[in-house]
């Protein structure tokens, strides 16, 4: 995801993970807006159950 092989991964405090991701979420993010949230009647319509 990060460019990180499991080692370096596993090498990392949880601190120093979520930096980590934070810093690439940041870096990598776009200027779009996010679609709307899904209703409840949409992902039933779907046929995706237990939301």
């Amino acid at each position: 995801m990060i460019g990180f092989s499991p080692r370096e991964v596993d090498d990392c405090t949880l601190w120093e993970f979520a930096a980590c991701t934070e810093g690439y979420r940041k870096a990598h993010q776009t200027e779009e807006t996010p679609p709307p949230a899904m209703g409840d009647e949409q992902l039933a319509n779907l046929g995706i159950e237990g939301f």
